[in-house]
């Protein structure tokens, strides 16, 4: 069991992909945190339970330092896709 506190635009599926590589692992996490699956998270300190993992996305997310960030910003009013390397080209 590990804890992160997820980075601004994170949802807990976003988190949830970025440590067990399986966006199911989301309901574990939220459980586990005393937390919505809706709810916003930046800042929040969740525990990522022991769960099964898709290494491979693990690992990628990892060496490539990729931090998905999905979460809908009210302040931005733009919807992040993965992180900020990627461009524009989608809105």
């Amino acid at each position: 069991m590990t804890t992160i506190t997820p980075l601004f635009g994170q949802s807990i599926f976003d988190i949830a992909l970025k440590t067990c590589g399986i966006a199911e692992a989301a309901y574990d996490i939220a459980l586990a945190s005393g937390v919505s699956i809706t709810d916003n998270v930046e800042g929040d300190l969740l525990v990522v339970p022991e769960v099964e993992k898709n290494k491979r996305i693990v690992e990628y997310y990892a060496i490539n330092s990729i931090s998905p960030a999905t979460d809908y910003q009210e302040k931005t009013k733009k919807h992040r896709i993965f992180d900020y390397t990627f461009d524009y080209t989608f809105e």
